[in-house]
């Protein structure tokens, strides 16, 4: 699945910040809770799952941070062992590395997201230094952005960015930076989308996961604490996830005002509140997500055509294909499929479940990407 980017070389420039009235459309209701049945078999979505291995015999990246398939190449993060971007071909032979951690110019310290652009450039959010860092489609520098800001992921729609900076109260001047920031690709426009949430603070502030995807042609940022995503293109509706009496109170952080963050979590468990909206992946009418009831981890099917959830424990789900198995979120799409990383063991459990379609793959401890059809 492609979605076109639009890239422009830029100067940066001092920012400004402004408004944007609320969006006034009806949102599309997705009833998540509407009945008590759990839905074991994913059979109807699922058409074939195959399996790809990266060879990293010569250079290994110590984990998965976040990975994107586009135009045939596969682009994996590494945030936080060897801090870099890696890029493979779809036959899992290394194209290029990008690994220039330092304090030198150009060089960045903290990254925690990337863009592909429809050129093959690389833009690269480094959260803590506040910058952008552009690569070529061979891993060469050339460009960098300083931005007024810090922010954790981000997004290119309709030739802006949009920024997710949980919830970190930094001001510019006199306006705060909101939860949700749009600017131009210059970064001398800046106008909140979605304010902070002061009652909320730092609550979970590194809690991770893909809040932005793309859906149906558009894109949606969700927050975790939120039961919307929230629509980047204004004249299309937000989608709203309706949980019935679970759905998380919208007041929830100005009502409650726990001393630490055990408490809020013991308030969530105990009432099990539906929270942790995340891991959005779309295909045609079918969207899949993941979302937590208290402390239990469940991910769902969302058939827009019929109106239907299919939705499971995580650990519930079962198929009759032998190569099938849950293990953690997806960490990307290609095309029709949902895309997971499986590890060493995760492997050895799937060939005594008799999946044959493991046998004679090379494997290292995170070097098995599983990639699941979509019907």
């Amino acid at each position: 699945m492609r979605f076109p980017i639009i890239f422009l070389a830029t100067i940066l420039i001092s920012s400004c910040s402004t408004e944007r009235d609320d969006q006034t459309l009806k949102p599309d209701i997705i009833e998540v809770l509407n009945d008590d049945e759990n839905t074991e078999n994913p059979d109807s979505f699922i058409d074939d799952i195959k399996f790809i291995d990266l060879k990293t015999d010569d250079t290994f990246y110590g984990e998965i941070s976040k990975m994107k398939i586009y135009d045939d190449k596969i682009y994996i993060l590494d945030e936080n062992v060897r801090v870099g971007l890696y890029v493979y071909d779809l036959s899992g032979d290394l194209v290029y590395e990008y690994r220039n951690k330092g304090q030198a110019p150009n060089q960045y310290l903290q990254l925690s997201d990337f863009i592909v652009n429809e050129d093959e450039s690389v833009e690269l959010l480094d959260s803590y230094l506040q910058k952008i860092f552009t690569i070529n489609k061979k891993g060469e520098h050339i460009d960098t952005k300083k931005m007024s800001f810090p922010a954790s992921d981000f997004i290119k729609h309709e030739g802006h960015y949009f920024f997710h900076t949980n919830n970190l109260e930094v001001s510019k001047g006199e306006e705060p930076i909101g939860l949700l920031v749009k600017s131009n690709l210059s970064l001398t426009e800046i106008e909140n989308i979605i304010p902070l949430d002061t009652a909320r603070g730092e609550f979970i502030l590194n809690q991770r996961g893909e809040n932005f995807f793309y859906w149906k042609g558009n894109a949606y940022f969700m927050d975790i604490f939120s039961n919307k995503a929230i629509s980047l293109t204004p004249s299309k509706p937000n989608l709203e996830f309706d949980f019935g009496k679970k759905s998380f109170p919208t007041d929830f952080f100005g009502k409650n005002d726990f001393p630490e963050q055990g408490l809020y979590l013991n308030h969530i468990f105990s009432n099990e509140l539906a929270w942790n909206l995340t891991g959005f992946y779309g295909f045609e009418d079918l969207l899949f997500f993941k979302f937590a009831l208290g402390m239990n981890e469940y991910f769902s099917f969302y058939d827009q055509s019929n109106n239907a959830i299919a939705r499971n424990m995580r650990q519930s789900w079962e198929s009759n294909n032998l190569c099938f198995s849950f293990f953690s979120l997806p960490v990307a799409t290609y095309e029709d499929n949902l895309v997971f990383a499986i590890n060493a063991n995760q492997v050895s459990q799937l060939k005594e479940n008799g999946c044959s379609e493991l046998e004679g793959l090379d494997v290292d401890e995170n070097n098995i990407l599983m990639l699941m059809k979509m019907k």
